[in-house]
């Protein structure tokens, strides 16, 4: 054989084995499991959500992951956990590993030493003992819109109209007028009132007084003690009875 041919056929069994080489390249699988002692919870990874406990979270790179772990009626935990890398992760055989190993390296890792606790459940009775301690307190605070009674203004005590004795009652107030011609013939009191002069009475300069409320016997109403007027009848056709 000539030597061209060997040396053509050794070019080509070495790029068959850099061709199988490429196929048989091997590759690193790595997962870890999440597990707690309330199966059913839900695990998120990252702010991933991955599913119910337990659960088997893929991971591309060695280090620092958050996990949040929620269930119903359980405290929420959230804790963060290193995951380390092993020895063939360092340089050079991570190269080695990765590239030139023909079989897969599975890196498996367990992480179930989560500890769900209950949430606390509240007391009824000391709720209601609450409620009932506030409600006490908000009926002894003032009213904002009323002021304390040491505020607010003392006010005369006038007896009201439905109290006074029948025979009696309020007279308004009386303006006397000054002497004037020009108002001769016009009531300006009741009948049988005399007028007081200002040459006899100081209180009268002369001017437009106002006299006090004057408590006068009711025309109507007859005295105590007093017989009773005689009954009338109407005149019936023109005649009295």
């Amino acid at each position: 054989m000539p030597l061209g041919g060997i040396v053509a056929m050794r070019h080509r069994g070495s790029l068959g084995l850099v061709l199988v080489a490429c196929l048989l390249t091997g590759c690193v699988e790595r997962r870890f499991l999440v597990a707690t002692d309330q199966p059913g919870a839900q695990v998120y990874v990252n702010g991933k959500s991955y599913g119910a406990a337990p659960v088997d979270v893929p991971f591309e790179y060695y280090g620092k992951y958050d996990i949040t772990i929620v269930k119903d009626g359980f405290e929420t935990i959230r804790e963060q956990r290193r995951i380390s890398p092993p020895w063939y992760a360092y340089p050079p055989f991570d190269f080695m590993v990765e590239n030139m190993y023909p079989f897969t390296v599975r890196d498996r890792r367990v992480i179930d030493d989560f500890r769900m606790q209950p949430l606390p459940q509240p007391n009824v009775q000391e709720l209601l003992l609450q409620g009932d301690a506030l409600r006490a307190r908000g009926r002894q605070l003032p009213d904002p819109g009323v002021p304390p009674l040491r505020d607010r203004p003392v006010q005369a005590a006038v007896p009201p109209a439905g109290n006074l004795p029948p025979d009696q009652r309020l007279v308004p107030p009386i303006v006397v007028q000054p002497e004037n011609p020009a108002l001769q013939g016009v009531p300006t009191r009741p009948p049988g009132t005399p007028v007081p002069s200002p040459a006899t009475d100081p209180r009268l300069p002369g001017g437009p007084q106002l006299l006090p409320p004057q408590v006068v016997p009711q025309p109507d109403t007859p005295a105590p003690g007093s017989p009773l007027p005689p009954a009338t009848n109407p005149p019936l056709n023109g005649v009295p009875g």
